[in-house]
């Protein structure tokens, strides 16, 4: 009987941790490009943008209106530097996006 609950208990773990993924809220924040940027084949100028990560959809939105969608990917980084950090590939492409205020990292899809 132990072992029944045992097994129960675990497969109820599991599936809560597998969907926690699926219930997880919208991750929003505003960032300052300072160079000319390419995101999803849309050539982004310098300036402030709000990027949006849902699942693996980002949004980015400026002056109330997408500009920009792409896919990537929100994962978890070493430790926040106190600055948005961002990573182009050579091309001008977003490569990566560290954000300030925590350890979170914004990893695209790589287009090839």
């Amino acid at each position: 009987m132990y072992r029944k609950s045992f097994v129960a208990t675990l497969a109820l773990l599991a599936a809560a941790v597998l969907s926690g993924p699926a219930f997880a809220k919208p991750f929003t924040k505003v960032v300052n490009l300072s160079l000319p940027t390419v995101i999803g084949g849309a050539h982004l100028d310098a300036g402030d943008y709000w990027v949006t990560v849902d699942r693996n959809k980002v949004t980015i939105v400026q002056d109330h209106k997408v500009v920009a969608q792409a896919e990537g990917r929100l994962q978890q980084g070493i430790r926040d530097n106190g600055v948005t950090i961002i990573v182009p590939e050579a091309d001008g492409q977003l490569k990566e996006i560290h954000f300030d205020g925590g350890n979170q990292v914004l990893v695209m899809k790589s287009e090839s």
